[in-house]
């Protein structure tokens, strides 16, 4: 579970005033709502939202995400880009924060995350090349029939 030792409108506070931070990489994030327990963010087609749980001087965050995409062949991606956002989120959170803020399940949920995103960045360059093979061998078999 990932947890911070801080208190969640600090957390909150973080996505409205320092929303120009989080937008420095590729990913642009949009600030669509937040309350005191929770934070939604536009990310290219994805919405990310950020629950929030304070438990004495700990908050559990949760992170979901909710694919808006139409396309098939999007939506076999979907979760590549959620993990993508979810990582940034969580790297934008750990840097941020205080040392002291950021637990030992943080730094090991950002790691997973890490992992997720260069899984699924494999996983789709498996798919491309599959795609450009199978585009090859329909047009020899082609090429074969209409020769022969």
């Amino acid at each position: 579970m990932l947890q911070y030792k801080t208190q969640s409108n600090k957390i909150i506070s973080l996505f409205k005033e320092k929303l120009a931070i989080l937008n420095a990489g590729k990913m642009k994030f949009d600030l669509i709502d937040y309350s005191e327990d929770s934070v939604s963010l536009r990310c290219h087609m994805h919405i990310m939202t950020v629950k929030l749980k304070q438990e004495n001087d700990i908050v559990n965050v949760i992170i979901s995400f909710t694919f808006e995409g139409r396309e098939a062949m999007a939506q076999q991606f979907a979760s590549i880009g959620g993990d993508r956002a979810a990582h940034r989120i969580v790297e934008f959170l750990n840097t941020n924060l205080d040392s002291s803020e950021v637990t030992d399940s943080a730094v090991a949920y950002l790691q997973q995350k890490q992992a997720a995103v260069k899984k699924g960045g494999q996983g789709a360059a498996m798919w491309i090349i599959g795609g450009v093979v199978f585009f090859f061998l329909i047009w020899g078999i082609m090429m074969l029939i209409i020769f022969l």
